[in-house]
């Protein structure tokens, strides 16, 4: 049984490794901005990334809402936070599953 602490600590570093991928990509977009059209359309990877929080991308360009700071807010730190609890839920889902065999 894993105990609370080294989920909390698997959490940061999930947050931690999802913060600097997002700053070295916020890096990469700032690098390429100058030089190529198509560097927008890099944050669709970041859809997948962090799938359950980009939902709330997709619905807020639905009604309109469409700018680049709501895009640094839902992956920046949304999609942070979602990594943080990702190992205690995926934690409770495993013993969920061995409970019920």
């Amino acid at each position: 049984m894993i105990d609370i602490n080294k989920r909390a600590r698997f959490g940061l570093l999930f947050a931690a490794i999802h913060l600097v991928m997002f700053f070295w990509f916020l890096s990469y977009l700032g690098d390429l901005s100058g030089r190529d059209g198509q560097g927008p359309l890099l944050w669709v990877y970041w859809l997948a990334i962090d799938f359950p929080v980009s939902l709330l991308v997709i619905l807020l360009f639905a009604v309109d809402v469409t700018s680049h700071y709501m895009l640094y807010f839902v992956h920046g730190v949304l999609g942070t936070i979602w990594w943080f609890f990702v190992p205690t839920l995926m934690y409770k889902g495993l013993m969920r599953i061995k409970g019920s065999k």
